[in-house]
């Protein structure tokens, strides 16, 4: 993953967390979608967390 800043990584995991939650208007099978969603949910989740705490160091 390119970028070595916590803020850099954040970014890059909430653009990740974007296109998970993005694709799961174009998967066909419900299992897809859901797994689509907890994943995409917990990289935007995690990417905000992350940021946050790298913006209070």
């Amino acid at each position: 993953m390119p970028g070595k800043s916590p803020l850099s990584r954040a970014g890059w995991d909430i653009m990740f967390g974007v296109f998970c939650l993005a694709a799961v208007f174009y998967v066909g099978e419900l299992w897809q979608q859901g797994l689509l969603v907890v994943l995409g949910g917990t990289a935007v989740v995690y990417g905000l967390q992350t940021a946050r705490e790298a913006r209070s160091l």
